[in-house]
């Protein structure tokens, strides 16, 4: 009996890892498509060869990806399982002394192991694709040479305003991270009533032991218009040390570090004082995903295995894909009041997960 039951295991297993394969490919190829056009016009306008779009398409397939992997394995336990309905073979393998936990359990093992490979494994490939994807960007659409951090709202940094006792608030377009340069830097100077008083654009601000290094400044304030000045010093308490950390907590991207980095990117942070709460909460959605790939498959199990004769199987398959949506925007707005600090790690990570799982087994149990 034990050689027809590991048949039986093996046959569900392969046929789980290749309908996972199939929705990988098929979401890969149009998201390969969908951010082509977007490519092709960004090298358009930056004149850079056309095959660089379509490196840059190909390497943002793995950030998607990654962000759906739970939606995946949900699409492809449905699809297995609605094949094994449709085929009547859920039946057969009932009929032999199967339960549905029995069925299930080979696919379980399967998620969980993959969850896992998806960690140690992928991930480093996907983190990997994402930074080259950000390298030629800024060489061939941004033609950058260095490696710049950017934000959307831009680089915001605040000092002591050393000459009148006040403050000076720093905005610039980017910050160059090997050495700690800002590019296209407005200096906004406030006196100790906080009225502002003056402005300073620079091309560029170098920052050396307690100084920035202006290149290509222009002065703005009472005395002067538009005055121009080749380099300008102007005196800051602000440390490399803290720059880096701060560009790090607030506009580097979490994703781009993998689970092996994150331990101690967290404590360097809390060790100098900043947040790190959104990096706690991504390490730990990370380290649940196995977890949230098995709630997926139990789900998948329950609206996917139905009597060949029913008419509400194609509705039931609906609703599974509609409840994986609703769980995946769940699971996204949990996170995200995690990294707020509403929520603690744990709770915005682990506790849905577990919750999921324990929702789906008792479903499959009424349905067993």
């Amino acid at each position: 009996m034990k050689p027809y039951i590991n048949k039986i295991n093996k046959y569900l297993v392969r046929e789980f890892i290749f309908k996972l394969a199939q929705s990988i490919l098929i979401f890969s190829i149009l998201i390969f498509f969908v951010n082509l056009f977007d490519a092709l016009d960004q090298a358009k306008s930056a004149n850079a060869p056309a095959h660089i779009a379509i490196y840059m398409s190909f390497l943002q397939i793995g950030g998607f990806i990654n962000d759906i992997n739970s939606s995946l394995i949900l699409i492809a336990a449905l699809i297995t399982f609605s094949k094994f309905s449709q085929n009547s073979e859920i039946t057969i393998i009932r009929v032999s002394g199967y339960s549905i936990f029995s069925i299930l359990k080979p696919i379980l093992i399967t998620s969980f192991i993959i969850g896992i490979l998806w960690i140690i494994a992928i991930k480093p490939i996907i983190i990997t694709m994402q930074k080259k994807y950000n390298y030629i960007e800024q060489t061939y659409i941004k033609k950058e040479v260095r490696d710049l951090i950017t934000h959307k709202n831009g680089i915001w940094l605040r000092q002591e305003n050393k000459a009148n006792k006040g403050e000076i608030i720093i905005k610039a377009q980017g910050v160059y991270q090997e050495n700690i340069e800002l590019k296209n830097a407005k200096f906004l100077f406030f006196d100790n009533n906080n009225i502002f008083y003056k402005r300073i654009d620079a091309k560029t601000a170098k920052l050396n032991d307690k100084n920035w290094i202006l290149g290509n400044a222009i002065i703005n304030d009472q005395q002067n218009i538009n005055k121009k000045i080749d380099n300008l010093s102007i005196k800051t308490d602000l440390q490399k040390k803290f720059i880096k950390e701060k560009i790090i907590n607030n506009f580097q991207d979490v994703k781009l570090f993998s689970i092996f980095e994150l331990p101690s990117i967290i404590k360097n942070m809390e060790i100098s004082g900043f947040s790190s709460t959104k990096f706690k909460v991504y390490f730990h959605s990370s380290l649940a995903q196995p977890i949230l790939f098995i709630s997926m498959t139990i789900l998948a199990c329950f609206f996917g295995i139905e009597h060949n004769r029913n008419n509400k199987r194609s509705l039931k398959i609906f609703l599974g894909l509609i409840t994986g949506l609703i769980i995946y925007i769940f699971i996204a707005i949990i996170e995200n009041i995690g990294s707020s600090g509403l929520m603690s790690s744990v709770k915005s990570t682990w506790y849905p997960a577990i919750l999921i799982s324990a929702i789906s087994v008792i479903l499959i149990y009424r349905k067993n």
